[in-house]
């Protein structure tokens, strides 16, 4: 017995033969078979002959291990023994899709965790999980647990994961889920640090400008100050004006009379003298 197989069916075909009646099995229309893998797939047969056939036995699943066998039967009654083979079909599309979490941790990163509990259709170590991003280009990771982290994304985006099962020959419907990143923090932090700093730079200059004007004020007064004082203090005293000769009044002494002034010469129609007493009359 031949056979082939798919992923969801399996072809025999088969060959009677006789040790006593060879010569005549082709001629036994009352020869029959019976094909089966299991009571629960459809079996279609394509071709049969007194000495063989073909069938199709379908409705099988992806990846599973089978038994399948042909009985003769002539009459309606079985003879010879059964013909039995154990196969496994081909690996299929794994079933359903991931149910897929999707959380933003920090404002540019997105996180996705997902579950899948069918059935694979493919084998169990081959298995892994492939998560794509949009929009992102070949922004795409694939492991073997799904937990998978993108980093590094657009500020204020809103972002969609699709994520399949893959069995080393197919891969799943995606399962998807979406995420918004947030603001720019650090942007923004910086950005008022800088308005922060510019308003206390500014502040300082107009702090500046005023204490310089003031300081400059100060010196124009100190200076015109200055400059009056040292004007008054170069300008030429008064000299008194001389006595007037008095020639009915006349003092003759024969030594030098000391005379010493107790008050300012007040200057009247005559001339008064208001003097200590110091002579050293000889």
């Amino acid at each position: 017995m031949k056979m082939k197989k798919h992923n969801t069916s399996i072809n025999l075909s088969w060959k009677t033969t006789s040790k006593n009646c060879d010569s005549v099995l082709h001629t036994r229309h009352n020869l029959s078979y019976d094909r089966r893998c299991s009571s629960s797939e459809k079996t279609r047969i394509t071709k049969l002959q007194p000495d063989g056939g073909t069938c199709d036995i379908t409705g099988l699943k992806p990846f599973t291990d089978y038994k399948c066998g042909v009985q003769p039967k002539y009459n309606g009654k079985t003879v010879s023994n059964k013909k039995e083979v154990t196969l496994k079909t081909d690996p299929g599309v794994p079933d359903g899709s991931p149910t897929v979490t999707v959380t933003v941790p920090e404002n540019n990163v997105i996180k996705v965790e997902c579950s899948h509990r069918d059935n694979i259709n493919g084998p169990k170590e081959k298995r892994r999980f492939i998560a794509r991003l949009h929009p992102g280009g070949e922004n795409k990771q694939n492991k073997t647990d799904c937990k998978f982290e993108f980093k590094d994304l657009s500020y204020s985006t809103e972002y969609t994961v699709e994520v399949t099962v893959f069995n080393g020959y197919f891969e799943s419907k995606p399962g998807t889920g979406t995420a918004h990143t947030r603001y720019n923090d650090k942007a923004v932090t910086g950005f008022l640090i800088f308005l922060i700093s510019a308003a206390l730079l500014l502040v300082a200059c107009v702090c500046y400008r005023k204490l310089r004007k003031r300081r400059s004020d100060v010196d124009e007064n100190v200076a015109s100050e200055t400059t009056a004082a040292t004007a008054s203090t170069a300008a030429p005293h008064p000299q008194p004006p001389q006595l007037p000769s008095t020639h009915n009044q006349t003092a003759h002494f024969k030594q030098p009379l000391n005379v010493t002034f107790s008050q300012t010469l007040h200057f009247t129609s005559c001339v008064t003298f208001n003097m200590t007493k110091s002579r050293n009359i000889i």
